[in-house]
């Protein structure tokens, strides 16, 4: 929604709909991180983000062909490159290389930044209009951020320069979600979503048979499982999510889409405790804090 200025105001009105596909949409990202973690059991960082695009990139060939709608310009097609290159491309090798050593968990905490930055950059270069709310939730989740990255329980310093990946990767997210919001509003979702994968899944397939995963996938039992792993995340994590993302990003706006950032650390949270993973209470307090950030960044 946009004022008399062209500026554009960060609050949509939402229907039953909206929330339904933001809850699926936090329940299936937010499941996401403990897969990154499965396929990385066999894989690298590098092998797990190029099968993963790959993989997304052949299942929209056919849906391409069966389901886009409309045709897109050369300007659109320019930016859906981009969106498939900052909202799937670039995070999915950060947050493999990332979870190398970051624990699950942690990932789907720090995710929450999304929406954080989602609203600076919409103000910085979208036209976002800026509401006396806006500072403090921007505040709130940075304060939590820092308590994720950075404290232990007894807070001394602990940065894990990993986590840095993480942080950049969410500002690839948020920088996607605002071109699609301004720059491809008109796009069938499900043509945008193809043409974005498609166009990043041709490098990423060539890249591929330069490494020796497809020699794993062939001879190392373990590596069925993670590839089973990464088969899940992309067909649902990605496939469906992004679809999903962007339809909801076009009904209603960039920062309410970008709330999926409420539910993900939680069930991101619940899936690494199943797994195993230790976390201490300045985790679980910044998570509180990017929350409640960006509950007050949503706030009228």
């Amino acid at each position: 929604m946009t004022d008399s200025s062209g500026r554009t105001h960060p609050h949509t009105d939402v229907n039953r709909q909206d929330w339904l596909i933001l809850i699926l949409l936090s329940v299936v990202w937010g499941s996401s991180f403990i897969l990154i973690k499965k396929g990385l059991i066999a894989f690298t960082a590098t092998e797990m983000a190029l099968l993963r695009i790959e993989i997304t990139s052949l299942v929209f060939i056919p849906i391409f062909f069966l389901m886009a709608k409309g045709k897109m310009t050369g300007r659109q097609i320019f930016w859906a490159a981009t969106v498939g290159v900052l909202g799937s491309g670039l995070p999915a090798f950060l947050f493999a290389i990332a979870e190398t050593s970051v624990p699950s968990s942690i990932a789907g905490m720090l995710n929450s930044l999304t929406p954080i930055f989602t609203w600076i950059l919409g103000l910085m270069f979208f036209k976002m209009v800026f509401t006396k709310n806006h500072l403090l939730g921007v505040s709130m989740g940075f304060v939590g951020a820092i308590f994720i990255i950075a404290f232990e329980p007894n807070f001394t310093l602990n940065l894990n320069p990993l986590t840095l990946l993480i942080v950049v990767a969410t500002i690839s997210y948020a920088t996607s979600a605002n071109i699609v919001k301004t720059h491809l509003q008109k796009v069938h979702h499900i043509t945008l979503s193809s043409i974005a994968f498609i166009i990043i899944g041709i490098p990423a397939t060539i890249y591929s048979f330069q490494t020796d995963m497809y020699t794993k996938i062939a001879h190392e039992p373990q590596a069925l499982v993670s590839l089973a792993a990464i088969g899940i995340l992309s067909l649902f994590g990605t496939v469906l999510a992004n679809i999903l993302f962007y339809r909801l990003i076009q009904r209603t706006d960039a920062i309410f889409a970008s709330s999926v950032a409420y539910v993900i650390p939680i069930m991101a949270l619940g899936w690494g405790i199943l797994d195993g993973e230790s976390l201490q209470w300045p985790h679980l307090a910044g998570m509180v804090f990017i929350i409640l950030g960006v509950w007050v960044l949503r706030r009228k």
